[in-house]
């Protein structure tokens, strides 16, 4: 055996060893630790000035123009839900499960980086659309329905290090 091929075989031994087993089962979600990701998300650091927190409408303004910025102030995975995937939700919401785009995990969805896709700005002038903002001193949450068809799209906001970000999505076809 060469050496190249020694260490792809180490390589693999290894990435097999260091996964965590659950009841005489490799568990795939062992390393994605979403309990951190809804603590960081529901700690409020008492040590915040409320000054010191950043306007929410240039937030906003920014975050739906910007497709950058938009990924930069989204905390992944992101909970909540995309109807891209309700087929696989569906199929897979009774196990814990990984892919390249999304988790589930104890029924919850998360979405992976990877399958975020930027969202453009909403149309406000359009009369078919329900616009929704509800506002708190930490959390904003934005939900957008149509009159004429079943759509649905949450985003929830929370301040994070005096920064707002996106913490809970759902676009829904109901």
């Amino acid at each position: 055996m060469n050496m190249k091929a020694k260490m792809i075989f180490l390589a693999g031994i290894f990435v097999l060893c260091s996964c965590k087993h659950q009841n005489g089962r490799m568990d795939l979600c062992a390393d994605i630790s979403t309990d951190k990701i809804d603590n960081l998300v529901d700690e409020e650091n008492p040590n915040e000035d409320i000054d010191s927190i950043e306007n929410f409408d240039l937030f906003y303004a920014k975050f739906e123009r910007d497709s950058i910025f938009q990924i930069s102030r989204i905390v992944f995975p992101l909970k909540g839900f995309c109807s891209n995937f309700v087929d696989e939700y569906n199929e897979m919401k009774h196990q814990d499960t990984v892919t390249d785009f999304y988790i589930i995990n104890n029924e919850d969805f998360y979405l992976k980086k990877g399958s975020w896709q930027y969202i453009p700005p909403i149309n406000t002038s359009n009369t078919d659309l329900v616009i929704t903002v509800t506002r708190e001193e930490r959390n904003v949450s934005v939900s957008i329905s149509s009159k004429t068809v079943n759509f649905l799209m949450i985003y929830e906001f929370k301040v994070i290090d005096s920064k707002w970000m996106l913490v809970y999505y759902v676009d829904s076809f109901l």
